[in-house]
């Protein structure tokens, strides 16, 4: 009997995977910006993406990895630049990352 697997494989449409990206590097700008929103729906759209991303990461579990994929992700770093290469393999480096980004799009309706 195999080991069983912690993080799915499926794949998410490229365009999608492009806006959850794009929702992420944004993130830091929407943050910075919110208390100046005088318009409430622009607020409440700012408040739900941040918020998807903030799930998002928090479904990853414990530790430094948590933290160092949530920093790739927002700076938009890859593995062979990211600290997390001395923590886990590239596999699940990238495995990880996609669940995030797929958490980000469900959360959202993307997808």
């Amino acid at each position: 009997m195999g080991r069983k697997k912690i993080y799915d494989t499926k794949r998410i449409p490229k365009s999608v995977q492009a806006i959850s990206r794009a929702i992420c590097a944004d993130y830091a700008r929407r943050k910075k910006e919110l208390p100046s929103i005088t318009d409430e729906a622009v607020r409440a759209s700012y408040v739900r993406m941040n918020e998807a991303v903030d799930a998002a990461l928090l479904s990853l579990e414990e530790g430094p990895i948590r933290e160092v994929i949530g920093r790739d992700i927002l700076s938009r770093r890859g593995y062979e630049m990211s600290t997390a290469r001395e923590i886990i393999s590239v596999g699940a480096y990238y495995a990880r990352r996609r669940q995030v980004l797929r958490l980000v799009a469900e959360e959202l309706a993307l997808i």
